[in-house]
């Protein structure tokens, strides 16, 4: 059994991790990240896949504020305030958000209007009874010590100038190249790209071609993610022909249109001259039963 990290647990260290399933191996390479690849099994890569996401990766935004090595990204803050809304119910009322307007103040302002734009959706699809303005949000994690409210989180822009600015997460807009060399993305993704599909499940999809099947640096023919929740088989051919495989391992939980209580069973090449490796993605259910949603087989192997 191997550990890989998540965004939800990219906090959690090995200790924790060890007192929990002892003696469990561990994939780690970035604090709040890690790959897996069995050592008999080189052409498959295995990872939650919020390395490539805008708003979950490892952010250390707000370490002149934390005092430490801080890497909660702003998903940590929306992940609280979606909660919060589920809890109470998706309530049905208006929010008012401040007015965020285009400026011409260059083009890292244009990816905050952007980025803004992104939170307007998020705070509107889950709204929660408290006021934009209410220090509500206790933290006491990762070096936040404060109380924060939602206006702390979203862009602002200051009406004498138009420049649109941010109390936490300042920055997070001109350090996203950094923050990716830090995070070990092989093939950058562009900051527009990143802000405007970085909530999209197909977004994650297609990174398992630009970072893996396209990239002429990698020999991975398989990549499983989780993260989006959503499970999917997609095969795919390089320039060689070759056969490529993605399957998303889907949700145990969640309760939405796409199957949940989903995983995925790799079956390894038992020699390289017989029958080919076969990536199988299946359904569990309360009564005990198993289903097969999809099966690839991949014979393109060392």
């Amino acid at each position: 059994m191997t550990y890989v990290p998540g965004n939800h647990d990219l906090l959690i260290n090995s200790k924790d991790i060890q007192s929990i399933i002892p003696g469990v191996s561990e994939a780690r390479d970035v604090k709040g990240l890690g790959a897996y690849t069995p050592e008999d099994f080189p052409e498959i890569i295995i990872e939650h896949g919020h390395r490539y996401n805008f708003y979950c990766a490892p952010d250390p935004s707000n370490r002149s504020i934390t005092q430490t090595d801080s890497i909660l990204p702003p998903g940590y803050f929306f992940t609280r305030i979606a909660t919060s809304s589920v809890i109470q119910g998706r309530l049905k009322r208006d929010i008012s958000l401040p007015s965020v307007n285009k400026n011409e103040l260059g083009e890292d302002q244009y990816h905050y209007f952007l980025y803004w734009n992104v939170w307007k959706g998020l705070i509107t699809d889950f709204p929660v009874k408290e006021e934009l303005n209410e220090k509500v949000i206790n933290t006491g994690i990762d070096g936040f010590t404060d109380f924060y409210a939602i206006n702390d989180i979203l862009p602002y822009q200051n009406p004498e100038n138009n420049y649109i600015d941010l109390n936490l997460y300042k920055g997070i807009i001109e350090t996203w190249d950094e923050r990716q060399n830090k995070n070990l993305v092989p093939i950058k993704i562009p900051i527009e790209e990143a802000i405007t599909k970085g909530t999209l499940a197909s977004h994650l999809d297609d990174q398992s071609s630009n970072q893996y099947f396209d990239n002429p640096d990698s020999d991975k023919k398989i990549v499983i993610f989780g993260h989006s929740h959503e499970a999917r088989v997609i095969k795919s051919f390089n320039k060689k022909q070759e056969k490529n495989i993605y399957v998303n391992s889907g949700t145990w939980i969640d309760k939405n249109k796409y199957p949940t209580m989903t995983f995925v069973v790799i079956i390894p090449q038992k020699s390289k001259d017989s029958a080919p490796a076969y990536v199988n993605l299946y359904q569990y259910s309360p009564s005990g039963d198993i289903k097969k949603l999809d099966s690839q087989a991949l014979t393109n192997l060392k």
